[in-house]
């Protein structure tokens, strides 16, 4: 895992890109994908952090979260599985990081 912008978010809610529509990621969520593309970054402006499983410090996700300074850890494999829908995270980008606080739903329960 990398951290790409160097700040901690912690975020009561962490949604899956591929599961949610525009109008039900709310300013401050943590927004986790596989990867991220241009389709998605209207979710990215709103994030509190952008967690990806694929990625290095080149990629889309941590080109955008530095333009938006936004937090962001890239290439943390396995998140996916890991964690459901409303899980509270602590997202690190000074470190890259991405620490549990709290299990949501979904499928890492």
């Amino acid at each position: 895992m990398q951290g790409v912008v160097p700040a901690a978010v912690s975020a009561s809610k962490s949604i899956e890109f591929e599961a949610v529509p525009l109008g039900v990621a709310e300013l401050g969520d943590i927004l986790v994908s596989q990867s991220t593309d241009p389709d998605l970054v209207p979710l990215m402006r709103i994030a509190g952090a952008v967690v990806t499983e694929d990625g290095g410090v080149t990629c889309h996700a941590a080109v955008i979260c530095r333009e938006l300074e936004v937090p962001c850890v890239v290439g943390c494999q396995g998140v996916l599985s890991a964690i459901g829908d409303g899980t509270q995270l602590l997202v690190d980008g000074y470190s890259g990081r991405v620490d549990v606080i709290e299990s949501g739903t979904g499928k890492g329960n």
